[in-house]
């Protein structure tokens, strides 16, 4: 899930799993409410922040790839 270009969205309790990337991308001074979501097998971060992004993350839980 990308989350960009000043958006302010409210995300919560949602499922976000296996993306070929990272699982949430918030940036470009976007802001958001990101509440009690999961985010399972992400290749990459399982939440990224940059570009002036300053999202509120709170509860969420990350659970990543197990090497093999």
């Amino acid at each position: 899930m990308q989350v960009g270009d000043t958006s302010n969205p409210c995300v919560k309790q949602c499922t976000i799993e296996e993306s070929e990337g990272s699982g949430l991308v918030i940036h470009d001074k976007a802001t958001g409410t990101f509440l009690r979501n999961i985010i399972l097998r992400s290749k990459l971060a399982g939440i990224g922040v940059r570009d002036n992004a300053e999202p509120i993350l709170t509860a969420n839980v990350i659970k990543v790839l197990e090497c093999s």
